[in-house]
């Protein structure tokens, strides 16, 4: 029997379109590093803040193939960024990850333009999942 690769010891390294330069924006810092940390072993470049407004700084600063942001609480306060996002780039996709599932911020994030709406906490394979559909691998040059 072979020894296992690298892609069977871990099936989504070999989905997740490599480098993707992701932005993520939690307000607990506990639940950003698990996040940034999960991300960055699923080979994407991440940049990460704590507030709300350090994201729609760096959103507005350079073009993102994913944006993560917490919901925050039930007044849903991602959705700044979410909407920002938008506006910027509307092929931007934006995961929006919550503690509880609230109906009303589901249909507002969906309707506003969200590829998704999870629940935490996100394990690796569902966060592989929403960035191999969601984050276009880089074209490759030929020459």
């Amino acid at each position: 029997m072979p020894a296992p690769t690298r892609e069977m010891r871990n099936p989504a390294a070999s989905v997740t379109p490599h480098g993707a330069r992701v932005l993520l924006i939690h307000e607990s810092f506990r639940e950003l590093a698990y996040h940034h940390a999960m991300l960055r072993n699923l080979g994407c470049r991440v940049t990460a803040c704590t507030t709300y407004d350090e994201g729609l700084q760096l959103l507005a600063k350079e073009p993102w193939e994913l944006v993560i942001v917490s919901q925050g609480t039930a007044a849903f306060e991602g959705r700044r960024v979410l909407e920002r996002a938008i506006e910027l780039n509307r092929f931007t996709p934006v995961l929006i990850l919550t503690r509880w599932h609230d109906m009303t911020s589901y249909l507002t994030a969906m309707h506003l333009g969200a590829v998704d709406y999870v629940e935490e906490p996100l394990g690796s394979s569902e966060l592989a999942r929403v960035i191999s559909s969601n984050v276009r691998p880089k074209a490759v040059s030929a020459g």
